[in-house]
Formats: C-alpha cells, sequence, structure tokens
C-alpha cells in the first residue's frame, strides 16, 4: 500500500443516512482500476447519521487497498461537511462524488488525466442516472 505522503487524489463523499446507497458507492471506489501514477484515498463524512453509515464505511475499508477515513460531522450540513473533508484531505487533487453515486470502473483514473494539463483548474462529468431498483 503506498503511503500518504504519495497521494495524488482523494475522493470526497459527505453523506447522512443513506448507507445502502454509500455501500455501492464506496464498492466501486475500492475496486477502481489505477495505474500506480494514480493512487487516492477516500474521506467520508458522515453527517448525523443515525442508521449504519459508520458501519459500511468500516467494512468497506477492511480489505481495501484504497486509503478510506470515515469522519463524524454532525449538523453540518454538505457544504461544512466538503469544507471539512477539504482541510483533511491528503491529495493534490480533490474529486467530489455523491452517496448514490456508483463511479465506473476506470472513473478515477480518466477523470486524472484531464488534469495532466496545466491548464485545467475543474472539470465536470456525465452522470446517468440509474433506475431505483439498481440502486
Amino acid at each position: 500500500m503506498p503511503s500518504m505522503s504519495e497521494l495524488e487524489i482523494t475522493v470526497i463523499i459527505c453523506t447522512q443516512n443513506r448507507a445502502n446507497k454509500l455501500r455501492q458507492a464506496l464498492s466501486s471506489l475500492v475496486t477502481q482500476n489505477i495505474s500506480s501514477c494514480s493512487l487516492f484515498e477516500v474521506i467520508v463524512v458522515d453527517n448525523g447519521s443515525t442508521d449504519e453509515t459508520a458501519a459500511v464505511v468500516e467494512s468497506a475499508m477492511k480489505d481495501s487497498k484504497v486509503f478510506c477515513r470515515y469522519f463524524f460531522k454532525p449538523n453540518g450540513g454538505l457544504s461544512c461537511c466538503r469544507n471539512f473533508a477539504i482541510e483533511r484531505s491528503k491529495g493534490s487533487l480533490l474529486f467530489f462524488t455523491d452517496d448514490d453515486c456508483v463511479p465506473s470502473p476506470d472513473w478515477v483514473q480518466n477523470t486524472s488525466k484531464i488534469f495532466e494539463s496545466a491548464k485545467i483548474a475543474a472539470a465536470g462529468g456525465r452522470v446517468l442516472i440509474h433506475s431505483s431498483s439498481t440502486i
């Protein structure tokens, strides 16, 4: 496993009481197809959940080769939780996704390639809507 000082990317997810959706999002992140030049961490900020969110993150972290960090930040709201994660991030690039998103297997690697140009400071991407039966 790489050291924290080698991290290039921090993926940030803020969540509140959506453990089932978060489980799928984390599963897609810890199984990303990445090259050695795309080392990353995942930060989950829990905005005061009363469901099994903490256990879901712990389970995802258990056998993962990806650094996963969990923070409990009650009553902060989305912006507060995002800023909290930014302050604790180790990556030089910050990627934000939501707890109900399931990134494609090459999302981290492909998105990181966008920033190889010094002229790119921010980017957004296409989001495909899944039916409620798949998420």
